[in-house]
C-alpha cells in the first residue's frame, strides 16, 4: 500500500514539474524575444536618425546581437521565430534602399512587439495554472493506475 501511495506521489509531482519546466521555457522564450525587440528598436532608431546599417548598429554589442549578425540560432526561440528573424536580417543586410530598409524594419518590429505581448499575456495566465493542470492530470493517471 505504501508503494502505491509513493508511486502516486511521484506521478503527481512529476506532472507538476513538467508544468513548471514548460512555464520556465516560455519565460526564457519571452526574455529572448524582448532582447531581440530591444536590439531592433535601437537599430530602427539608428536607421531613422543616422541611416546606419544593421551591422553598424549591432556591432560591438555582443551576445544576442552577434548571433543575429552571424545568423546563429538564438537559444529559446522557436524555429519559426528564428527563421523569421534570419529572413529579416538577410533582407536588411542585402538591401541597399533606405526606404525598403525602413519598411522591413518597421514590419519586423511590429511583428516582434505583437508576438512578445501575446506571449507575455499567455505566460501571465499560464504561470500558475499550467503546473496545477499537469499535476491534476498526473493525479488522474495515478488514480486510473491504482
Amino acid at each position: 500500500m505504501m508503494m502505491k501511495i509513493f508511486g502516486a506521489v511521484l506521478i503527481v509531482s512529476g506532472g507538476y514539474l513538467i508544468g513548471r519546466i514548460r512555464v520556465a521555457q516560455e519565460a526564457g522564450r519571452l526574455k529572448a524575444l524582448r532582447a531581440v525587440e530591444t536590439l531592433f528598436k535601437e537599430y530602427d532608431s539608428d536607421l531613422r536618425r543616422y541611416r546606419r546599417s544593421l551591422s553598424e548598429s549591432l556591432k560591438g554589442k555582443g551576445g544576442i546581437a552577434e548571433a543575429i549578425l552571424e545568423g546563429a540560432p538564438i537559444k529559446d526561440l522557436r524555429k519559426e521565430e528564428q527563421l523569421r528573424l534570419n529572413s529579416a536580417v538577410n533582407q536588411l543586410q542585402n538591401n541597399a534602399s533606405f526606404q525598403e530598409s525602413l519598411e522591413i524594419s518597421g514590419e519586423f518590429l511590429h511583428w516582434l512587439e505583437s508576438a512578445a505581448s501575446k506571449l507575455e499575456e499567455d505566460h501571465a495566465s499560464q504561470k500558475k495554472a499550467l503546473p496545477l493542470l499537469t499535476a491534476a492530470i498526473g493525479l488522474l493517471i495515478a488514480v486510473l493506475l491504482y
